[in-house]
Protein backbone atom coordinates (compact mmCIF):
# COMPACT_ATOMS: atom_id res chain seq x y z
CA UNK A 1 0.00 0.00 0.00
CA UNK A 2 1.71 3.43 -1.22
CA UNK A 3 -0.54 6.51 -0.55
CA UNK A 4 2.03 9.44 -1.41
CA UNK A 5 -0.64 11.78 -2.32
CA UNK A 6 -1.99 12.02 0.79
CA UNK A 7 1.41 12.43 2.84
CA UNK A 8 3.35 15.73 3.64
CA UNK A 9 6.83 15.68 2.46
CA UNK A 10 9.29 14.76 4.99
CA UNK A 11 9.95 17.56 7.83
CA UNK A 12 13.44 16.47 7.97
CA UNK A 13 14.87 16.20 4.81
CA UNK A 14 11.66 17.40 2.31
CA UNK A 15 11.58 14.02 0.65
CA UNK A 16 8.38 12.12 -0.23
CA UNK A 17 6.88 10.06 2.32
CA UNK A 18 4.98 6.74 2.10
CA UNK A 19 3.05 3.84 4.11
CA UNK A 20 4.26 -0.16 3.76
CA UNK A 21 2.24 -2.67 4.92
CA UNK A 22 3.41 -4.09 7.85
CA UNK A 23 6.00 -7.24 6.59
CA UNK A 24 6.77 -9.04 9.85
CA UNK A 25 2.93 -9.97 10.66
CA UNK A 26 2.00 -7.09 12.74
CA UNK A 27 -1.42 -5.51 12.55
CA UNK A 28 -0.75 -1.84 11.27
CA UNK A 29 1.35 0.03 8.48
CA UNK A 30 4.71 1.85 8.72
CA UNK A 31 5.22 4.88 7.52
CA UNK A 32 8.45 7.34 6.99
CA UNK A 33 10.25 8.86 4.62
CA UNK A 34 11.85 7.00 1.64
CA UNK A 35 14.92 8.68 1.74
CA UNK A 36 17.94 6.39 2.95
CA UNK A 37 19.29 7.55 5.98
CA UNK A 38 16.59 10.25 6.52
CA UNK A 39 15.60 10.37 10.31
CA UNK A 40 11.86 10.32 9.60
CA UNK A 41 11.87 6.60 8.33
CA UNK A 42 10.05 3.58 10.12
CA UNK A 43 7.31 4.71 11.95
CA UNK A 44 4.26 2.35 12.80
CA UNK A 45 1.07 3.10 13.32
CA UNK A 46 -2.27 0.84 13.89
CA UNK A 47 -3.81 1.99 10.43
CA UNK A 48 -2.86 4.05 7.30
CA UNK A 49 -5.62 6.76 8.57
CA UNK A 50 -3.60 7.13 11.56
CA UNK A 51 -0.03 7.10 10.14
CA UNK A 52 -1.17 9.81 7.46
CA UNK A 53 -2.83 11.64 10.48
CA UNK A 54 0.38 11.03 12.35
CA UNK A 55 2.67 11.61 9.74
CA UNK A 56 1.56 14.81 8.48
CA UNK A 57 1.07 16.40 12.16
CA UNK A 58 3.84 18.91 12.19
CA UNK A 59 5.34 21.36 14.42
CA UNK A 60 4.70 24.87 13.91
CA UNK A 61 6.20 27.02 11.29
CA UNK A 62 8.53 30.07 12.32
CA UNK A 63 5.63 32.04 11.30
CA UNK A 64 2.91 30.68 12.74
CA UNK A 65 5.40 31.01 16.32
CA UNK A 66 6.01 34.36 15.12
CA UNK A 67 2.03 34.94 14.83
CA UNK A 68 1.62 33.23 18.25
CA UNK A 69 4.18 35.30 19.35
CA UNK A 70 2.10 39.10 18.18
CA UNK A 71 -0.82 37.52 19.82
CA UNK A 72 0.37 37.13 22.96
CA UNK A 73 1.74 41.12 22.50
CA UNK A 74 -1.41 41.68 21.69
CA UNK A 75 -3.07 39.89 24.51
CA UNK A 76 -0.54 41.29 26.75
CA UNK A 77 -1.23 45.00 25.60
CA UNK A 78 -4.88 44.59 26.16
CA UNK A 79 -4.72 43.65 29.59
CA UNK A 80 -2.79 46.19 30.12
CA UNK A 81 -5.17 48.67 28.86
CA UNK A 82 -7.70 47.06 30.62
CA UNK A 83 -6.06 47.28 33.75
CA UNK A 84 -5.42 51.02 32.92
CA UNK A 85 -9.45 51.56 32.17
CA UNK A 86 -9.99 49.74 35.59
CA UNK A 87 -7.77 51.76 37.23
CA UNK A 88 -9.01 54.81 35.94
CA UNK A 89 -12.99 53.81 36.73
CA UNK A 90 -12.03 52.90 40.57
CA UNK A 91 -10.11 56.49 40.77
CA UNK A 92 -13.52 57.85 39.00
CA UNK A 93 -14.62 56.55 41.80
CA UNK A 94 -13.11 57.50 44.32
CA UNK A 95 -13.13 61.03 43.01
CA UNK A 96 -16.66 60.69 43.12
CA UNK A 97 -16.81 59.38 46.56
CA UNK A 98 -14.92 63.14 47.41
CA UNK A 99 -17.15 65.21 45.80
CA UNK A 100 -19.76 64.14 47.26
CA UNK A 101 -18.52 64.25 50.94
CA UNK A 102 -17.05 67.86 49.56
CA UNK A 103 -20.68 68.48 48.80
CA UNK A 104 -21.89 67.20 52.02
CA UNK A 105 -19.41 69.61 53.90
CA UNK A 106 -20.20 72.40 52.13
CA UNK A 107 -24.25 72.18 52.76
CA UNK A 108 -23.48 71.94 56.26
CA UNK A 109 -21.57 75.05 56.25
CA UNK A 110 -24.09 76.57 54.27
CA UNK A 111 -26.89 75.76 56.95
CA UNK A 112 -24.58 77.03 59.65
CA UNK A 113 -23.56 80.53 57.40
CA UNK A 114 -27.64 80.44 56.73
CA UNK A 115 -28.15 83.09 59.73
CA UNK A 116 -25.55 85.26 58.64
CA UNK A 117 -26.85 85.96 54.86
CA UNK A 118 -27.17 89.62 54.32
CA UNK A 119 -24.28 90.26 56.76
CA UNK A 120 -20.93 92.51 55.66
CA UNK A 121 -17.81 92.59 56.76
CA UNK A 122 -16.27 95.55 58.47
CA UNK A 123 -12.65 96.00 59.12
CA UNK A 124 -11.88 97.89 62.35
CA UNK A 125 -8.44 98.22 63.63
CA UNK A 126 -6.80 95.35 61.04
CA UNK A 127 -9.53 92.88 62.09
CA UNK A 128 -12.88 91.55 59.75
CA UNK A 129 -16.22 91.44 61.78
CA UNK A 130 -19.27 89.88 60.14
CA UNK A 131 -21.92 92.17 60.64
CA UNK A 132 -25.68 91.53 60.12
CA UNK A 133 -27.91 94.02 59.21
CA UNK A 134 -29.43 93.71 62.87
CA UNK A 135 -26.21 94.09 64.70
CA UNK A 136 -24.95 96.69 62.09
CA UNK A 137 -27.63 99.31 62.89
CA UNK A 138 -27.25 98.35 66.61
CA UNK A 139 -23.65 99.54 66.39
CA UNK A 140 -25.24 102.85 64.09
CA UNK A 141 -27.51 103.77 66.82
CA UNK A 142 -24.12 104.11 69.00
CA UNK A 143 -25.25 101.45 71.54
CA UNK A 144 -22.08 99.25 71.50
Amino acid sequence: MTDKIELLPCPFCGGDAAIRDDKYGLEGVFYGCNTLGCDGSSLWEASGAEAIAAWNTRADSAEVISLRAEVAKCHANINLKADFIDATINQAAADNERIDALQEAADSMAELIEPYVGCVVATEGGNSYALCAALAAYRATGAA
